[in-house]
């Protein structure tokens, strides 16, 4: 259930009244608008521009193109870093948050770490890194994620249907997350538990390593021996609408593995929850004894870096995955 208006007003007055035991939201956002602005000065120093810090906020990063994917992985941790952090969380409204701080106190305790990471998945665009941070937001409040069953969690993780490769990676330098379809039961987890299930694996990925956040994931959908009765529409536009534009992560292609034939039919339905992005960014490939000609699954994974089931040398624990997922929860 969304908090009573009581609640939020209670909220807004222990925002404005500074009252509560942790950092608060204004509190943050009035230390972070001392940070951009102490950035500026020893900057207009060292530039000879004087102290005014009344104009346009000095943009570490460009805008418009953002940084580039090789120069993230030394920028990660600097000074320069903190302060576009700083910058971002100083343009912040409580208002866009406040709700979500009262129905899910978690998000607020972890708040300064999901800025950080919307700003890397938006390679340092605060422009869109704000969009990313609201739409996640408003996005865990609508989903309730923050409900989410351990127990239940659990169980649909210890069966392999999803996986994160932790220590593999793709010809592009991004961490692989598997789902294998074939081990999905539409009759036992509904869409929304596969959600919960994609949000915490996810979770799990980017604290394990600043540079997935920055690079983000593969996704490979594994349909070997998949039967019509793995799939759920509901599953597709729930998981779509998650990855387009609220997850703050960034994907590179979508693997579809193996498809069965029946599956040129099931796309044309799927088709329509899939944003341009994601249709561009997803290729088909075949095992070498089905179709020679096509594509192969080592063109973009080298073969060290899969799973054994693929015939790959990484040995996945199911059992230990979960039980790590689920210690590291997040509401």
């Amino acid at each position: 259930e969304k908090p009573s208006i009581a609640r939020v007003q209670s909220l807004r007055r222990k925002i404005q009244n500074n009252s509560f035991k942790t950092p608060t939201m204004s509190s943050m956002i009035a230390s972070a608008t001392e940070e951009a602005q102490q950035y500026e000065l020893n900057f207009n120093k060292q530039n000879g521009s004087g102290t005014d810090t009344k104009k346009n906020q000095i943009k570490i990063v460009d805008e418009k193109d953002g940084m580039s994917e090789e120069h993230i992985p030394s920028f990660i941790g600097t000074y320069e870093e903190n302060q576009c952090l700083s910058q971002m969380i100083s343009q912040l409204n409580t208002e866009d948050f406040e709700s979500l701080f009262a129905a899910d106190p978690s998000f607020m305790d972890d708040f300064r770490w999901w800025c950080r990471v919307c700003l890397r998945a938006r390679r340092y665009r605060q422009g869109r890194a704000i969009q990313l941070l609201k739409a996640y937001a408003k996005w865990r409040l609508e989903s309730q994620i923050y409900k989410a069953d351990k127990d239940r969690l659990k169980d649909q993780l210890e069966s392999g249907f999803l996986l994160f490769m932790e220590d593999s990676r793709c010809v592009d330098g991004r961490t692989i997350i598997v789902i294998r379809l074939v081990l999905h039961n539409p009759k036992k987890f509904l869409p929304k538990d596969v959600v919960i299930a994609l949000h915490n694996v996810v979770l799990y990925g980017l604290k394990s390593d600043p540079l997935v956040q920055a690079k983000g994931f593969t996704v490979l959908m594994d349909m070997t021996n998949a039967r019509y009765g793995n799939f759920d529409m509901g599953i597709a536009s729930a998981v779509s609408k998650a990855l387009n534009s609220t997850l703050p992560m960034r994907y590179g292609k979508l693997i579809v593995y193996n498809p069965p034939f029946f599956f040129s039919t099931l796309f044309k339905l799927m088709y329509i929850f899939l944003s341009k992005k994601m249709r561009q960014r997803m290729v088909r490939v075949f095992p070498a004894t089905t179709k020679p000609e096509s594509a192969t699954l080592h063109e973009y994974i080298d073969r060290v870096n899969l799973p054994t089931f693929f015939g790959g040398a990484q040995q996945i624990s199911t059992l230990n995955f979960a039980a790590d997922v689920v210690d590291n929860m997040q509401g």
